[in-house]
């Protein structure tokens, strides 16, 4: 993180880019605590460059920084504060369910890519961890840290580094530590096929950073966002080595962690799950409540667009729209609109089926689906 401050000031740059250590000695997280960085130990690996020159390099695409390695590097990002489009207060969580969802993502290529025993298949639960690390449940074993931090000038915030140290093949030999890919799957993979899983990985990381950071979002979307894929409410969490303790009940609209029987939501501070409920077995981990499998169906009549949509929860919507209709001065349908688009902002990360019909000719047909788009 320090180093990628003084590149940034050498590289002056106004667009996102990434520094990249390639042994990390000094890694920090939030509130001083240290990152233990995994080591490959292969050959194609270039985890062991000697010096810091070539230690520390900047590349304008995690792709590309990535683009020769077997194993997940530490990265900064390095963002210009003109670009990010949430609240600065909401960056930490944010990054995490980037990241959060990009993991997600790539179980699902790796299952679809590999034939996979059953019994090779472990899918630990994993989750975020108020505010933004990644952890197994109920093992408690730490996947990834987030680390945000940013220059001020003027009063003013000028640039954002995300610091991200991921455990995705390999984990340090600590007991709380565990990579990615042993939290779901228990067999040995090929060279070959850790560089496309990881190429696969950074691609979908990227497409997540830019979609949560560059967008604008209210932050009632992202708190909804952000509390879907959290540690389950009712979780009880330890602050400061158990200055404060209380069962995680809501997010702020500022992202502050609200506990319960305490007065004030809590901005900062190290934050672990109180390991007696898991020792004693009393953690468990509620039932996902998805009971249905999220739909679209759009059907194109002689006057109007007939759109409906149920969501994983069961929630229906309906909209009509005219062919005529001019959007911009329609205050009901951009509101209509707004709740299909939260149901499927939701539901992003499972397959959403598509039912279509028309009555028009091919024609009219195409020009309302661009409509739509």
């Amino acid at each position: 993180m320090d180093e990628a401050k003084k590149q940034s000031q050498e590289i002056k740059n106004d667009h996102i880019f990434c520094i990249v250590a390639q042994k990390q000695t000094r890694g920090r997280g939030r509130g001083g605590s240290t990152w233990h960085q995994a080591f490959a130990h292969t050959e194609e690996n270039s985890l062991n460059a000697s010096t810091d020159h070539k230690n520390i390099q900047h590349f304008p695409t995690l792709q590309d920084a990535l683009k020769n390695e077997t194993d997940f590097l530490p990265i900064t990002f390095f963002i210009p504060a003109l670009k990010l489009k949430i609240p600065i207060e909401w960056l930490s969580i944010v990054v995490g369910c980037a990241l959060y969802d990009a993991l997600k993502q790539t179980c699902t290529f790796i299952e679809n890519t590999i034939s996979i025993p059953p019994k090779m298949i472990k899918k630990e639960d994993f989750f975020l961890k108020w505010p933004n690390d990644i952890i197994t449940l109920p093992g408690c074993k730490k996947i990834s840290g987030i680390l945000c931090e940013t220059s001020v000038l003027n009063g003013t915030v000028n640039d954002i580094f995300v610091g991200i140290g991921l455990n995705f093949f390999n984990n340090p030999s600590f007991e709380n530590s565990i990579s990615f890919f042993d939290s779901q799957f228990s067999f040995t993979l090929t060279t070959d096929l850790k560089k496309s899983i990881l190429s696969y990985f950074t691609n979908i990381f990227c497409q997540e950073i830019e979609e949560y950071l560059l967008h604008a979002r209210s932050v009632e979307q992202l708190k909804h966002l952000a509390l879907s894929r959290m540690t389950p409410k009712g979780t009880l969490l330890s602050v400061n080595k158990g200055a404060t303790k209380g069962k995680f009940l809501d997010l702020a609209l500022n992202g502050a962690l609200i506990l319960e029987g305490t007065t004030e939501p809590i901005y900062s501070g190290d934050v672990s799950i109180e390991t007696s409920q898991i020792q004693n077995n009393s953690y468990v981990i509620p039932k996902n409540d998805k009971k249905f499998k999220p739909i679209i169906a759009i059907d194109f009549g002689n006057t109007r667009i007939h759109l409906a949509n149920r969501n994983s929860y069961g929630i229906i919507e309906y909209i009509d729209i005219k062919y005529d209709v001019n959007f911009d001065h329609s205050a009901t349908l951009k509101s209509e609109l707004k709740s299909i688009l939260e149901n499927l902002l939701e539901d992003k990360l499972d397959t959403v089926d598509i039912f279509y019909s028309s009555v028009n000719t091919k024609e009219k047909t195409d020009s309302a689906i661009l409509f739509l788009i």
